[in-house]
């Protein structure tokens, strides 16, 4: 749940700081005295800590486990700005070695249960402008509860493309600009399942990270759970592993 208050000045957020307590101070905007705030849920928490965690055990597993911080959700503000504009994350984390106090998490994920996805994408900008690019990697992870469904969209940052006509006479971190760079929608399809047993319906992963090709990859049910289907964006088919262990093909 989100909560907008105005007439918010700096020193305020010093003291609002000190003294929160199951409140979450989502986006403050220095010039506009505004700001906004959330109230978790458990729906709105167990998506992204679920998400972040997962994203952490690969790092352990890489063998990387004290190498990597996690930062939570720390209230970091804009670069050279001490009272100006703040954010905070859902779950932040970067390497061990950037923990200075200027320095920033490379990787942000941001949820949204009430929140919509459009309202997510308005804080990707920020948060690599904010940083002065120290953030490498924004997630978002939208969950639509009515419709049984999970839009998970991964930024990173590319060279701005030149506007037409204008002349470039040197690249600078101002000439980065967000790219969505892959996104994956996961859809509950119940039909006749039982949902107090996982393995009776199929989970459906669908994204660029697995394309469809002849050589798709197996799928761990540990991780995607019985009944995983993934597909290819631009494809017509994908790779099903059905509960029983068995693969074959599925028209999407």
């Amino acid at each position: 749940m989100y909560a907008a208050v105005a007439r918010v000045s700096a020193d305020d957020i010093t003291d609002i700081e000190k003294a929160r307590e199951g409140i979450r101070l989502k986006r403050f905007f220095a010039s506009r005295g505004l700001l906004i705030i959330t109230i978790p849920t458990k729906v709105h928490e167990r998506l992204h800590i679920g998400l972040y965690e997962n994203i952490r055990d690969e790092i352990v597993q890489m063998g990387l486990r004290n190498h990597w911080e996690s930062t939570g959700t720390t209230t970091y503000r804009e670069q050279g700005y001490p009272n100006g504009d703040g954010g905070e994350g859902d779950s932040t984390g970067g390497p061990r070695q950037r923990s200075g106090p200027q320095d920033w998490p490379t990787l942000v994920i941001e949820s949204g249960y009430s929140q919509t996805l459009e309202g997510l994408r308005n804080t990707i900008r920020w948060w690599f402008n904010a940083s002065n690019h120290q953030v490498k990697i924004v997630i978002l992870a939208k969950i639509e509860i009515a419709r049984g469904q999970i839009i998970v969209e991964k930024y990173d940052e590319v060279p701005a493309q030149p506007r037409q006509g204008a002349t470039t006479t040197r690249t600078t971190a101002t000439s980065l600009e967000p790219r969505l760079s892959q996104v994956i929608n996961i859809a509950r399809a119940t039909g006749n399942a039982d949902p107090l047993n996982p393995t009776s319906y199929t989970q459906l992963v669908s994204g660029e990270e697995y394309p469809w090709n002849e050589t798709a990859p197996e799928l761990d049910p540990g991780r995607h759970g019985a009944g995983a289907a993934v597909r290819g964006p631009r494809a017509g088919q994908g790779v099903l592993r059905r509960a029983d262990g068995t693969m074959g093909l599925l028209d999407l």
